[in-house]
Formats: C-alpha cells, structure tokens, sequence
C-alpha cells in the first residue's frame, strides 16, 4: 500500500467503488442518489429519508451486506481492496 495519504485515500474509493458495483454495499451511492430523488420531487421529506437510510443501515448484516463506512474500514484496516473479506462470515470482529 502507498505511503502517502491521497494514494491511501483513492485506493479506499476504489475499493469502495468496486464494492459498490458488485452489490457488496447495502447503503450505496445509489440507495442514496435514489433517497434524495424522492426528498428532491417531494415524495417524501428528508427525515424520512434518514429514517429509511438508518434502516437500511441496520439490516445490511441480516441481507449479508455491509454499509459504505464497513466497507471502508475493512479496506484500511486489513490493507486490502478485497470485498470478498466483507462478508460477515470474514468480519465478525465488527
């Protein structure tokens, strides 16, 4: 792994990225894209959306996902951008 902060810092995004895309991530960019969507045409208000985003937040383990602050967390802590570590049989320790 690099050792100067910025290479660190994208080679996270990029694990994070490519997590995201592989539907590792329960609360993805696009979860999130989509919340604000609907805060945005007004279909709902946006402590509807936090309350939706903290739940799907919590059900990340029970759908053998993790949420974007895991995923990165697991790529700095085992300095790795394999996703595969993300599963909660591999992250039990979270």
């Amino acid at each position: 792994m690099p050792n100067n902060r910025y290479d660190r810092w994208r080679l996270r995004r990029e694990a994070l990225r490519r997590a995201e895309t592989r539907g590792e991530v329960a609360d993805s960019m696009e979860v999130r894209k989509a919340l604000v969507a609907r805060v945005r045409s007004g279909e709902i208000t946006l402590e509807q959306a936090q309350a939706e985003l903290a739940r799907i937040k919590r059900g990340a383990k029970k759908a053998g996902k993790v949420t974007r602050d895991q995923a990165l967390r697991v790529a700095v802590e085992r300095n790795t951008d394999d996703v595969q570590a993300l599963t909660w049989r591999g992250f039990s320790e979270f």
